[in-house]
Order: structure tokens, then C-alpha cells, then sequence
């Protein structure tokens, strides 16, 4: 991290899909801070690209980017801290 922002976001099992969802869903490393020192610089574009990618999945019957595996891990991080 740096600047409040994750600079390397590797994956535990690497994918060839990974370079795609680094760039649909990654951080802007232009941008400074992540919304913790200004809780109103937080940007939503992750949030939405998420949902609509979730809802898209659901109507064209694929898997989405991030599934609920990926987002398993996310909450038990979260519960971990």
C-alpha cells in the first residue's frame, strides 16, 4: 500500500481472466487516497461496475467476474480485522 491505496493486487491462484478484472475493477493509481482520510473522495465505480457485472451474469447465465467465492474472501477478511 501506499498513499492509502493498494499499489499490488495479486490473486493467490493465478487466472489469464485476471488481467481483465485487474482493469474493470482495479484502483486508479493516479488517484490519491482511498476514501480513508476523506470519507467523501470515495468513489462508487467499483461498487456499480460490481453489481451490474452480478446482475449481467445473472441474466446472460455466465459466471461473473467476481464470484462468491472471491467475495467470501473479501467478508472474511473483513470479519478477520
Amino acid at each position: 500500500m501506499s498513499n492509502d491505496k493498494f499499489r499490488v493486487w495479486e490473486f493467490k491462484n493465478g487466472l489469464p481472466k485476471d488481467a481483465d478484472i485487474r482493469v474493470a475493477f482495479g484502483l486508479n493509481n493516479s488517484a490519491s487516497g482511498a476514501g480513508s482520510n476523506d470519507p467523501s473522495a470515495i468513489d462508487v465505480s467499483w461498487h456499480q461496475k460490481n453489481f451490474e457485472d452480478a446482475i449481467q451474469s445473472l441474466l446472460d447465465r455466465h459466471v461473473p467476474a467476481i464470484d462468491e467465492l472471491e467475495g467470501r474472501c473479501s467478508v472474511a477478511f473483513i470479519n478477520a480485522i
